[in-house]
């Protein structure tokens, strides 16, 4: 299982990450930045990816739209088509009352195969489900 840890934003606040998800952004292109760089990121294999969020908003819901857009997903496909693994972004955040990061909310893609009735072909439909 492989897990990667990011901070939102390279330099908003200490994080105790791997890396950054975003080396800079402005206000105007943090949504479409973060929507971007979360696909990229969650297409290079790894089954975990743990979010620290910063408090730019627009950056979290970019992020939240990308790995959306990324699993909600329908296709076609034959009877040997493998099914994607499941993948897990989960947003930590920071609470100022324990002086620690806590784990808020966890978005899991999950894939499964359908038989089409009548016909030769499956269908593969991706969905996030919220835990």
């Amino acid at each position: 299982m492989k897990t990667i840890k990011l901070g939102l934003i390279k330099g908003r606040h200490e994080m105790p990450v791997d890396a950054y998800l975003l080396e800079q952004t402005t206000f105007a292109t943090a949504y479409n930045d973060a929507k971007q760089a979360i696909v990229n990121v969650a297409t290079t294999g790894c089954d975990t990816i743990q979010l620290y969020a910063t408090g730019l908003t627009r950056a979290l819901l970019g992020v939240i739209a990308g790995f959306n857009e990324l699993h909600n997903t329908t296709t076609v496909c034959d009877y040997l088509a493998t099914t994607p693994n499941s993948q897990r972004l989960e947003v930590y955040e920071y609470n100022n009352e324990t002086q620690s990061y806590e784990l808020t909310t966890t978005f899991v893609a999950q894939y499964t195969m359908y038989a089409l009735p009548d016909s030769p072909v499956f269908e593969m439909v991706g969905r996030v489900v919220t835990v």
